[in-house]
């Protein structure tokens, strides 16, 4: 893993936004990378607290590096390309973790029309505090 020296990271990112507009995007795609793997590990952590579901690291990452791929161009074309790419990156790994928090899916956009996801532990767990039913219980034989 680089280590960051912020104090000469505006001179970084002004030689790597260079390049890309020369045509040679790959050391700014890696710097961009690097803070968004950060990034992902941070929402790891916040999706495990806040909906107690454990997100892959790398699948959070690829979604936001994927966001800044698709939209590199036209972020070139801004006065602030790195602020803008970090954006949409981030903004598309929370999108991202928010749909596939449950192993039952319920899209996002149906959950921001009031649909909730349902909290499944195991279809071995009780069903109840002081049951003994389960959801594999409720799952008719050969079927």
């Amino acid at each position: 893993m680089q280590t960051i020296d912020y104090s000469t990271l505006p001179q970084l990112e002004a030689q790597l936004i260079a390049a890309a507009l020369a045509g040679e995007t790959s050391g700014l795609i890696e710097h961009l990378y690097s803070l968004l793997r950060a990034r992902a590990a941070r929402l790891v952590g916040w999706f495990q607290a806040t909906y107690g579901v454990r997100l892959d690291l790398d699948d959070l990452t690829q979604e936001g590096i994927v966001a800044v791929l698709r939209n590199l161009d036209a972020a070139l074309a801004t006065d602030h390309p790195v602020p803008r790419l970090l954006t949409t990156g981030h903004y598309r790994m929370i999108h991202w973790g928010k749909e596939n928090r449950s192993s039952i899916r319920v899209p996002h956009a149906t959950q921001e029309r009031g649909a909730v996801v349902p909290r499944v532990a195991s279809l071995d767990a009780a069903l109840t505090w002081d049951g003994d039913m389960t959801l594999l219980d409720l799952i008719p034989a050969g079927g």
